[in-house]
């Protein structure tokens, strides 16, 4: 009966680690998807169109203003916003 419970427990934990897993990097790709989204709106509709984007991503913002993360978010969304800007231009 103890292999029993033994091999439910483990079954549970690789359940719960493959779910830690997928959340975490759901929560990655959302976060790194603020660049691109950002800087593609940016491009094509100007700062007045990227209202939608800045509410949907309110929680990548504010990390990147009130974290640890500042100068790392900051860094990547440069170098997304420099890169569409200069595809637009040529």
């Amino acid at each position: 009966m103890s292999d029993v419970n033994a091999s439910r427990s483990q079954a549970t934990i690789k359940r719960l680690r493959q779910s830690f897993k997928s959340v975490f990097l759901v929560l990655i790709a959302y976060i790194l998807s603020f660049g691109p989204a950002y800087s593609t709106t940016y491009a094509f509709f100007g700062l007045s169109g990227c209202e939608p984007v800045l509410k949907i991503y309110a929680p990548v913002i504010w990390l990147s203003e009130f974290t640890i993360l500042e100068t790392a978010l900051g860094f990547y969304m440069m170098m997304w916003l420099w890169f569409w800007g200069s595809i637009v231009t040529y």
